[in-house]
């Protein structure tokens, strides 16, 4: 409906799609990775960098995100990491080398 002295609103493209619009958009399109996963029992006392040390002994070039979160109130990480592969089929030999593993002690 037109109100007299107003210009017609015109829709506006937004380019922020939530984040389960954008999931579902390209699980739709059959682009999905499905190389997420996430590394447990990590020290709390492991730092990013020493993470990222450990795993680029035989991970290198395999991953292109990893997230380790941090309680800044104790100052250590929670335990755990979200990495992500670069193709899926890395996923196993990722698990295996670090399944039941024996991180270095921190000092």
């Amino acid at each position: 409906m037109m109100f007299p002295g107003r210009s017609q609103m015109i829709p506006v493209m937004n380019s922020f799609d939530p984040p389960t619009e954008r999931a579902r958009s390209r699980r739709n399109e059959g682009s999905v990775n499905q190389a997420d996963n996430k590394k447990q029992n990590i020290p709390n006392k492991y730092t990013s960098k020493m993470l990222l040390s450990a795993i680029d002994e035989r991970h290198r070039g395999t991953y292109d995100f990893i997230y380790l979160p941090i309680d800044f109130k104790n100052k250590c990480n929670v335990g755990y990491a979200f990495i992500n592969m670069t193709d899926p089929r890395m996923i196993v030999p990722f698990y295996q080398s670090f399944n039941g593993k024996k991180w270095r002690e921190v000092q």
